[in-house]
């Protein structure tokens, strides 16, 4: 019985280290968009860990002040009211612009990237999708154990339209 355990940590280690080769040979345009994706797709779960996991501890939308914690609440406050009463689904979603949605400019060092989005956020309303905030997002990334968000330093938030 001990000898599976050992056989199964070993080959759970070996996966590990496999991963960890695999993500370092990923050039960092590759684990921008990574880190990107999680974030969507945090947001498609409703769920706010992928999406805080993205941004650093000192973030800042430069364009409103709102740092990390403030995000956190917002999506607390967008989690709570934005789910479907009768099925308990998130009805946000969101995905990038399939010709411009995302351009990433990787800094010489390597330790940082400017980053522009262009994002289709959507509300699913009985089963049509309602554009709530044609985004256009630009800022800054740092590669801090993981590429983080340090920065936004434009944002369209007055062409939001987020309704519940």
């Amino acid at each position: 019985m001990g000898h599976r355990w050992f056989v199964a940590l070993l080959a759970l280690a070996a996966v590990a280290l496999l991963w960890r080769l695999v993500a370092s040979r990923a050039t960092p345009e590759e684990r921008i968009r990574a880190v990107i994706e999680a974030q969507l797709n945090g947001l498609h779960r409703g769920q706010a860990r992928p999406i805080l996991d993205g941004l650093s501890d000192d973030f800042v939308d430069r364009t409103s002040r709102a740092t990390r914690d403030d995000v956190r609440r917002a999506l607390f406050l967008l989690f709570e009211e934005g789910c479907d009463p009768e099925t308990g689904e998130f009805e946000h979603m969101g995905r990038l612009d399939p010709e411009d949605g995302l351009e990433i400019e990787v800094a010489e060092d390597g330790e940082s990237a400017r980053v522009r989005l262009h994002i289709l956020f959507h509300r699913r309303d009985r089963g049509a999708l309602l554009v709530t905030w044609d985004a256009l997002i630009e800022g800054e990334l740092r590669e801090r154990d993981g590429w983080q968000w340090t920065s936004t330093s434009a944002v369209n938030h007055s062409q939001r339209r987020w309704r519940f």
